[in-house]
Parts: C-alpha cells; structure tokens; sequence
C-alpha cells in the first residue's frame, strides 16, 4: 500500500506556502510561495466617507462603508491563493488537502475553493503557522500529515 500524498496549505492574510508529504518526509512545492502586502485600511479607502444631512435641521452623518475595503484584500487573496491550488492539483496527484490558516482566512478559503478541491480538505488546522522557521514548519507539518495534527 502506497502512502497517502498528501497537498497542505499553510496561509496567513498575506502569505500563502503550498508542501507535499508522503508519510512524515514533508518538502515544499517549488514556484506557488504567494506573498500579498495588505496595507492599512486607512491607506486602501477614501480619505473620508461621505456625508449626509438630516431632512429636517442642520444636523449631518458620515456614511459607513458598505464593506471592509482590508477585508476585500484579504477575500481576493484567498480566491488568488484558490485558483493557484486548482492549477497545482491539475499536475500534482494528491489524496488528501489539510488547511492551516487563521480562523478568517479559512472561512475566505472555504468560499473560495471549486467543489472538487473541498472533496479533498480532510482537515482545517485554525492556526498561524506562516511566521515560523521553516525547519520546525516542516516538522510541523510532518506530524499533520500523519494524522498526529
């Protein structure tokens, strides 16, 4: 019996690494590291909202944006990061796809990912791994793929 290949996504609001594992040798997938600066909010909107008065009096309001426009960066990166896993699993074979992401980054990917790639997520890791050396993340990660999580 062949061991399981398993694909693992290690992402963050802005950094997103992609590594293949059989067993406990874990490596990391040349050309899919994604790096995506996130400014401030106050550096991505207008200067200010807008402005409305009152129908009777002088009275005036600031509009409330619509959405986030730092939240709308971090939703795009997770469709980037999606469709960059869509064109890896068409030349990587894999059985299984563990997600390691904060909380909010997961709920962004589970949107983002095609039916077929949500067939293969077997686990959702709510962890910041991104930020740690990469010898004890593949150490990590080693222990993930085996089932260990």
């Amino acid at each position: 019996m062949r061991p399981a290949r398993t694909l693992m996504l290690v992402a963050d609001a802005g950094r997103a690494r992609a590594y293949l594992a059989l067993g406990h040798t874990v490596s990391a997938i040349d050309g899919f590291a994604l790096d995506e600066e996130v400014p401030p909010s106050r550096e991505i909107g207008d200067d200010r909202p807008g402005r409305a008065g009152e129908s009777v009096g002088p009275t005036r309001h600031a509009y409330e944006p619509r959405t986030d426009p730092h939240r709308e960066v971090k939703r795009r990166f997770a469709e980037t990061i999606a469709a960059r896993l869509q064109a890896l699993a068409a030349s990587v074979p894999f059985d299984r796809l563990p997600l390691i992401a904060p909380p909010a980054m997961l709920s962004d990917l589970r949107t983002a990912l095609g039916d077929e790639l949500k067939k293969r997520v077997h686990v959702e890791i709510d962890k910041d791994l991104t930020k740690l050396p990469e010898a004890e993340l593949i150490t990590r990660l080693g222990t993930i793929a085996a089932g260990e999580t």
